[in-house]
């Protein structure tokens, strides 16, 4: 259901003169929970939501045996000593990142191409009316926009890279207002990710730059392509690791302690939400004014992605400059009669 939510399931009809906006599983649950939209019209059956996949398992069974049929196959070129290609080396780093993606979305059903319309029993200005503070303008998608906004790390500075973009006069396509699909780019709330699901994301991060990695001592047309290849791996494999001890530090480890700190300075009469935060140096998203993310934080992701993107496409470019001056052996073909034992 929160796959299928956050994929655009589900539109509501606002009873006044508004076009119809998707509305991701927060917004569902606040509507849900103030008794906006009784909870039958969500209740939507299983097999109904399967109904709507169109990828099926067979499919990606399919994906998965050529998977395995391309790893066994380098592994094969391995052992008897035939050289593989930068080429053939990224391509495990996109199968690394194919595998804990599909481990991740098993259960999420795939091109949704007609949701479910759902109608609330109050007006749209009812219902901002009612949430009162909780409100917050601007709001760039769609006027729930204040529900289930606790961007995450990621989120927060996908938009900063995003509005530097935009600052520099590049603008891929102007959204509407309200969205009438959920965008591509699109990150769920961090409290819809367990922290199991933190960790396959960890450990593809790593995985795929480790890959890369692996190729450190082969062989290249020139010593400069070597030495920029590895270069380029190490500096792709820092910025993950940098960004994630950003993000223990700042989004997981600091609100932690500081949680801690607010408890211990709480009166008893008094709302956690009251107490000041002492937080300072930080950018506000106008997107969402809640969504802050501190200076000291910002500045060392943009480092991050700065040394990323261009290491990034260096490594794209190399997988195929480097098929231009092949080894010899990098033509042969596996011999794999050579596998089955002879007596």
């Amino acid at each position: 259901m929160l796959f299928f939510a956050n994929q655009g399931g589900f539109v509501l009809h606002p009873t006044e003169e508004w076009p119809p906006f998707p509305l991701d599983a927060n917004q569902i649950h606040y509507l849900v929970t103030n008794d906006y939209i009784p909870y039958s019209a969500v209740d939507i059956e299983l097999e109904v939501i399967k109904d709507k996949n169109k990828v099926d398992s067979l499919l990606r069974l399919l994906t998965v045996c050529q998977i395995l049929w391309y790893l066994t196959g380098l592994l094969a070129r391995a052992v008897q000593h035939l050289a593989i290609t930068i080429l053939e080396l990224s391509t495990i780093g996109f199968i690394f990142c194919t595998l804990g993606t599909y481990y991740a979305w098993f259960n999420k059903p795939m091109d949704i191409g007609k949701p479910f319309t759902l109608e609330a029993n109050a007006t749209l200005r009812e219902i901002l009316v009612d949430a009162g503070d909780l409100v917050q303008r601007p709001c760039l998608e769609t006027p729930l926009d204040f529900v289930g906004r606790d961007d995450w790390s990621f989120s927060l500075c996908w938009k900063y890279c995003w509005r530097i973009v935009n600052k520099l006069g590049i603008e891929p396509a102007p959204r509407k207002w309200p969205i009438d699909k959920i965008p591509d780019d699109y990150f769920a709330p961090q409290q819809c990710y367990p922290m199991w699901a933190m960790w396959i994301l960890f450990v593809v991060h790593i995985g795929y730059a480790a890959v890369h990695i692996a190729g450190w001592d082969f062989t290249f047309p020139s010593q400069v392509e070597a030495v920029m290849w590895r270069v380029t791996t190490i500096s792709v494999m820092a910025s993950l690791l940098i960004f994630w001890f950003i993000h223990l530090c700042w989004w997981v480890w600091f609100p932690a302690l500081m949680n801690r700190r607010r408890r211990m300075h709480q009166r008893d009469d008094q709302d956690p939400a009251d107490l000041p935060a002492k937080t300072a140096g930080k950018f506000k998203d106008p997107y969402n004014p809640r969504s802050q993310i501190p200076m000291a934080a910002l500045l060392p992701v943009l480092f991050c992605c700065a040394v990323y993107i261009p290491s990034r496409a260096y490594i794209i470019l190399e997988s195929f400059i480097d098929l231009r001056a092949l080894p010899p052996s990098a033509y042969q073909t596996v011999s794999w009669s050579a596998f089955i034992p002879h007596f």
